[in-house]
């Protein structure tokens, strides 16, 4: 079972060891970034606000994570797994904000 998560999240995620949380002695099968996507995803589906403000709080969370990817890669700072993990959720709850926010409660209970 733990080798078939891998090589399904091997598709979309990296996978570097050091560049993952560790549990247990066993590398998660996702990176915090990605974890933290997942996460806010599912926490952001419960909430709603306009999609005006929706899509500008999204647009500031990819901003924050594309700016910490080239901050890092510039060697600005180093591997900051929590920052990481941080911003994924911000990323992940901004982007189901904006789909729970442009759905219509009668499209839901239809």
């Amino acid at each position: 079972m733990g080798l078939a998560l891998e090589r399904g999240f091997a598709i979309i995620c990296h996978q570097r060891p050091e560049r993952s949380f560790w549990i247990f002695g066993a590398e998660m099968a996702v990176c915090p970034r990605c974890l933290g996507i997942y996460l806010g995803a599912a926490v952001g589906l419960l909430f709603r606000t306009s999609r005006r403000i929706a899509l500008r709080l999204l647009i500031a969370a990819a901003a924050l994570n594309l700016f910490d990817a080239m901050t890092e890669l510039a060697g600005w700072h180093g591997n900051w797994l929590a920052i990481r993990f941080l911003f994924g959720l911000l990323l992940g709850g901004t982007a189901a904000l904006l789909i729970s926010s442009s759905v219509s409660r009668a499209d839901i209970f239809a």
